[in-house]
């Protein structure tokens, strides 16, 4: 689907994209010859993607350069992908987050070992940002130990600053009780969507594999223990988040030690988190995702956790770890059990084509797709009995 934005991106001419050129090639006389636009559609819910490739001279050698061009709009504009998005600074939609925080000293001072795509320009009007940034590629496939690196590069992050007095004071910081509580206060979840879900699976033996009554009991249960465990999740420690720490949103390239840096994009949840939360997507968001099979995600929480715990250490940290378990296991369920209840994946198998082109694009059969949400579900059901069992020992 095609938005003012994309004739805006086409009509983008030589004068203006030089000097962004040059930037990405580090280059003052770099001479550009030609270049193509490619909208890239799903890779982000908020933003309008474009990926510019092209040729510049630089003296006697022809050169290849790439870019990402990111046009986030204002909740008020009529290009708006999302009703979440915010004015308000401390809401965890605000709309500038992103460019704020590419301007912010943050962007430079991340641990090593972990940064973000170079930011070439950014410009700003009353409906939009435009960010020029680094094009990311990946290098490879990332194994169990490259999940663990993330997971220690973040608890660095956020080792660091969950040292008293570190947390920075800007207002733009998200503040509120993240995405997962908005849906709730918004009513795309409710009472009744679980009851929806039950009728649904006494009618459909494709949804009933995906959501087995016990997995339904245990939701439900957790549905109505939900303020509890936002309450929980408000008196644990806090710290600096990225936010939406998830496969998708990660990269590994080598440095010119020869080491392996991670490399985040999608800054716009950027907030103040409780510690733990942060590994909670990073777990979730790599089995539904099919980064990994299914069978390996109890591997992937104890190896993620425990170089997550590493990092905190690392970054400064040295509190209680069941205190960063709690902060882990109530994220995961909560967050997650209202997600699933909201998307439900399983729903694409009830239409024969949709179900066809789903099995083709993922590489699994239906079964294997279903079996998948399923373990993943049975798995939030298990965070959430750790978080009764944490918070009754810690009288939290």
């Amino acid at each position: 689907m095609s938005s003012d934005f994309d004739a805006q991106v086409h009509a983008l001419d030589r004068t203006t994209l030089t000097p962004i050129v040059q930037s990405a090639l580090e280059n003052p006389e770099a001479v550009m010859l030609d270049w193509t636009i490619q909208p890239l559609t799903g890779f982000s819910a908020v933003g309008y993607l474009f990926r510019l490739t092209g040729r510049a001279r630089v003296q006697s050698a022809v050169l290849d350069w790439s870019l990402i061009l990111k046009i986030v709009p204002s909740p008020a504009s009529d290009q708006v992908k999302v009703g979440f998005l915010s004015d308000e600074p401390s809401h965890v939609g605000y709309w500038k987050r992103e460019m704020l925080f590419y301007r912010s000293e943050l962007y430079a001072q991340l641990p090593d070992g972990l940064t973000a795509p170079r930011c070439y320009r950014m410009s700003e009007n009353e409906d939009s940002y435009w960010l020029w940034l680094e094009d990311i590629t990946e290098t490879g496939q990332w194994s169990l130990s490259t999940f663990g690196l993330a997971a220690r590069r973040f608890g660095q992050l956020n080792g660091f600053y969950a040292v008293e007095g570190r947390i920075p004071s800007w207002p733009w910081l998200a503040t509120d009780d993240g995405f997962a509580h908005l849906l709730v206060q918004q009513g795309f979840v409710t009472g009744e969507t679980f009851q929806q879900i039950a009728d649904l699976a006494r009618q459909h033996a494709i949804v009933r594999r995906a959501w087995p009554e016990d997995v339904l009991d245990g939701m439900q249960r957790l549905w109505d223990e939900r303020e509890a465990f936002f309450a929980i999740l408000r008196r644990l420690p806090k710290t600096l988040n990225h936010g939406d720490v998830a496969r998708k949103n990660l990269f590994t390239r080598q440095r010119e030690t020869g080491s392996d840096e991670i490399v985040a994009i999608d800054w716009g949840l950027l907030g103040i988190a409780p510690l733990g939360q942060e590994i909670a997507g990073l777990i979730v968001h790599s089995i539904v995702g099919l980064f990994l099979p299914p069978d390996q995600l109890e591997e992937l929480d104890a190896h993620v956790f425990a170089e997550y715990i590493q990092g905190l250490s690392e970054g400064g940290w040295k509190g209680n770890a069941r205190i960063v378990r709690l902060g882990y296991a109530a994220r995961t369920a909560l967050h997650f059990s209202i997600i699933h209840a909201v998307i439900r994946h399983e729903m694409k198998f009830l239409d024969e084509e949709k179900k066809i082109q789903t099995e083709v694009n993922t590489g699994l059969s239906m079964g294997e797709h279903l079996h998948m949400l399923a373990t993943v579900r049975r798995f939030l059901l298990a965070r959430a009995d750790e978080v009764r069992q944490l918070q009754s020992t810690l009288h939290l």
